[in-house]
């Protein structure tokens, strides 16, 4: 399991969640 695989996961949610509320 690479430390790469979920920091790209919590980027991708914290994307999101600003899309969202933007």
């Amino acid at each position: 399991m690479s430390p790469k695989f979920p920091f790209s996961v919590f980027q991708l949610r914290v994307q999101a969640s600003l899309f969202s509320h933007g």
